[in-house]
């Protein structure tokens, strides 16, 4: 075996939700680069397209798959695609997620429940739906699948205006566990990955809105102030993220389940 061989990732197909754009983007365009099938799952299917084009123009294999997270049926016929497509289904990144930004006086029910919803349900939804597939998988290729979720640093930690966001990913954190447990006897994996601050239109749009209310400075200057609060004197990337979620996927993590990365630049240790 040679020293490369754990991190290939060759004739893999993994489902990565809301690969649109973002960290589900760079993620997709990380997992092909190691040899996997992307499929790009997202509920906006112009964005998933041009996700498949940028991958395949890195010569790699992607397929563009339209994916309401919220919905158990959208699921079940995903997954029903990736069988009858491939027969397999050896990695799944649940990275779909919304953040609102609001102070708990200010936060709507529909709010919190939307930020649920998308967040936290679908990953519920969304394992249930695929584990069939993956214990099938392992019968018949060998393959341990893994499982990766997105948290989120304010998963761990309390983020200011975040009660919503905070709670759907404090949510994920201890469903992955519990996942993880439940799983570990079919030989599937189940992480999360926690990220900090990532240069993100999810980043942009809460800046704005902290902005609004007077709690950051507005446009780059807040942007600048996020860098300068990283011992590292950035704000993450996506590629950032996306190598650590391509490691997860990866028989160099054979033996984690039950994991949680941090991938923050030391933000959350000030």
């Amino acid at each position: 075996m040679t020293e490369n061989s754990i991190f290939n990732l060759t004739d893999r197909v993994i489902l990565i939700t809301g690969a649109g754009g973002g960290i589900g983007r760079a993620t997709a365009l990380a997992l092909a680069r190691q040899g996997a099938t992307a499929v790009i799952g997202d509920i906006d299917m112009s964005a998933a397209t041009e996700t498949v084009r940028q991958v395949e123009s890195a010569n790699g294999k992607a397929y563009a798959l339209d994916l309401d997270v919220t919905s158990a049926d959208h699921w079940a016929s995903a997954i029903k695609h990736v069988a009858t497509r491939w027969g397999r289904l050896d990695g799944l990144v649940n990275n779909a997620g919304i953040m609102i930004t609001a102070p708990l006086k200010d936060t709507s029910l529909a709010q919190f429940e939307k930020t649920m919803a998308i967040n936290t349900t679908s990953i519920f939804l969304g394992v249930q739906s695929a584990v069939p597939l993956m214990e099938q998988t392992h019968k018949s290729f060998g393959i341990k699948p893994a499982i990766v979720n997105l948290s989120s640093l304010y998963g761990n930690l309390a983020g200011p205006a975040h009660v919503a966001y905070c709670a759907s990913k404090g949510a994920v954190r201890t469903m992955s566990k519990a996942m993880a447990v439940e799983l570990a006897p079919h030989a599937i994996r189940v992480n999360s990955v926690h990220p900090g601050p990532v240069d993100t239109k999810l980043l942009h749009g809460a800046l704005d809105s902290l902005a609004e209310r007077g709690k950051m400075p507005a446009g780059e200057k807040g942007m600048a102030a996020m860098a300068r609060a990283h011992p590292m004197g950035r704000t993450a990337v996506p590629d950032d993220i996306a190598g650590v979620i391509a490691f997860l996927c990866s028989d160099a993590a054979a033996f984690m389940t039950g994991a949680e990365l941090v991938v923050d630049g030391g933000y959350g240790l000030l």
